[in-house]
């Protein structure tokens, strides 16, 4: 026998594809009548291959596989080793059952002008059979030493078994709207599963889907199921269910009823079944937001404080209204002087909801309202002026502020008034102050050597006005 260098170490991980970009290695999960590749590798003791023909040092090589889920049936799936001569060798000696099967193979005569890698392929076992097995390699080389290195996870989808239906994110309004609303739109995902629980493609044989009322019977106008692979339309469900396999597809179950004859409210189910498999999904049909439920307010009620509503919508029947229902917010003082100032509304509602965040920009009692369609709900809430509402002209500046001059949003306290540029004289942290006078802020600030910045013009500041205070 030739005599090689000495096998210091073995690599066992996927082959990677001849003709892959940035080195891909081949799948660790493979359909029936697929192969992936294994590769045991030779290296020297820095981890590098040390040269072309250090495989002629193994001379044999145990797999073992154990894979649980193939334990009733057994488990043989096809090897076949591989070396760059190109001379095959056949794994047939394998002993084992129960899902667990070691087979070995003698490389006493593989010669000599060989890489520094042997491939192994790894062909499925048959369409009846999916499950995960664990892979070891065993090699030993010529002077009787033995490498075990980290075992391989190999997957093995078997065919369809079960077919799935997304659950609904939302319901469906009872009428088609128009281009830019899209409560008449309901998107959901088919997928299949192997016997394992493994996602594997959707078969296509004999599909046929259904959309049934609430009394059982099927729908025959007034909704349509659109089913789409990639992107692209596919087919409708009333005449076929997708041209080609594909692992998941998108459902998109779309209401077509003219206003003047809308849909029944109540729980829909779709029905969809191909190649034996079936699986269905209900989904809920509404009607128009009948009543709107504000919450209690949530946050600081106090002046620069942030206060947040969320409106409920139900129809007449007590469904929560669908995604994309739309709201309105709005606000008033009961007063001449803003209290609230809108800051983020939800236009349209997610899971029957939607959500609004006001301002409080001064003391008094505002009312919010949300209102979609004919309903509508208005809560009434009050602003309350801090403790500390007298001030005197014998004070110090920043003791007139709500806040003692901290950055942040403060109230004029003074009982007279001052100006922005002489309230920043006497304030060290602030160097930009901006005046909330109803609409947007005005805004004076000073730069680092005191003087005034450039565009901002100074401002009366009066008893009462709310301020920003900015480092």
């Amino acid at each position: 026998m030739r005599e090689v260098d000495e096998v210091a170490q073995v690599a066992f991980d996927f082959a990677t594809r001849p003709d892959a970009v940035d080195d891909a290695p081949y799948p660790s999960s493979i359909a029936p009548g697929e192969t992936t590749r294994l590769r045991l590798s030779v290296l020297n003791e820095n981890g590098e291959a040390s040269g072309p023909d250090d495989a002629d040092g193994i001379a044999s090589i145990l797999f073992t596989t154990t894979a649980g889920a193939f334990s009733r049936d057994g488990f043989a799936p096809v090897w076949l080793i591989e070396s760059l001569r190109p001379l095959n060798y056949d794994v047939t000696n394998c002993e084992g059952g129960n899902g667990q099967q070691t087979c070995s193979v003698d490389l006493t005569n593989l010669g000599a002008d060989n890489a520094d890698r042997i491939v192994i392929f790894l062909a499925h076992p048959g369409a009846d059979k999916a499950g995960t097995a664990e892979v070891r390699a065993t090699v030993i080389t010529n002077d009787g030493e033995s490498f075990r290195p980290p075992p391989l996870s190999v997957t093995f989808t078997g065919e369809a078994a079960s077919l799935a239906i997304s659950e609904p994110t939302g319901s469906l309004f009872r009428a088609a709207t128009d281009a830019d609303d899209d409560r008449d739109t309901l998107k959901l995902t088919v997928s299949a599963a192997d016997q394992a629980g493994n996602d594997v493609e959707i078969p296509y044989r004999a599909p046929h889907a259904v959309v049934r009322g609430p009394d059982g019977k099927v729908v025959t106008s007034g909704v349509s199921v659109v089913w789409t692979e990639d992107g692209d339309d596919a087919g409708d469900a009333h005449d076929r269910f997708v041209r080609n396999t594909a692992d998941a597809v998108e459902a998109t179950v779309r209401v077509t009823a003219a206003a003047a004859d809308p849909l029944e409210t109540g729980v829909y189910t779709l029905e969809l079944r191909t190649a034996g498999q079936s699986a269905t999904r209900e989904f809920t049909v509404v009607g128009e937001a009948d009543s709107v439920a504000l919450s209690e307010p949530e946050g600081e009620l106090r002046v620069g404080g942030t206060i947040s509503f969320t409106a409920t919508l139900r129809d007449a029947e007590g469904n929560p209204a669908p995604d994309g229902t739309r709201v309105s917010w709005a606000e008033r003082s009961t007063g001449e002087t803003a209290v609230l100032v809108l800051l983020t509304a939800d236009r349209a509602t997610t899971g029957g909801a939607a959500t609004a965040t006001f301002l409080a920009v001064n003391f008094g009692s505002a009312v919010v309202s949300a209102e979609s369609g004919e309903a509508r709900e208005v809560a009434l809430l009050s602003i309350a002026a801090p403790q500390t509402t007298t001030a005197t002209a014998e004070r110090e500046p920043q003791e007139n502020l709500s806040n003692l001059g901290a950055p942040g949003i403060a109230t004029w306290l003074g009982e007279s008034e001052t100006s922005a540029s002489a309230l920043l004289d006497a304030l060290s942290e602030i160097s930009t102050i901006q005046r909330w006078y109803g609409g947007s802020w005005l805004r004076y600030s000073v730069g680092g050597d005191g003087q005034a910045t450039p565009g901002y013009a100074d401002f009366a500041i009066r008893p009462g006005d709310v301020l920003w205070l900015g480092p």
